[in-house]
């Protein structure tokens, strides 16, 4: 079996999940609207990313 070409990328990781770091180390102050900001944050970046290699 061959490798498939269509690996993700690890820059589509490594944003959003420092800032999912970011919003669990928020929740853990207890700063929940700021934690999900940080985790809509990641989301919009990684579609985004996502859509600039397709």
């Amino acid at each position: 079996m061959k490798k498939k070409h269509h690996e993700i990328p690890l820059r589509i990781l490594i944003i959003p999940g420092i800032l999912l770091l970011v919003a669990l180390l928020l929740l853990a102050f207890q700063a929940t609207e700021w934690a999900f900001f940080f985790v809509g944050i990641a989301i919009v970046i990684a579609i985004l990313i996502h859509k600039e290699t397709e």
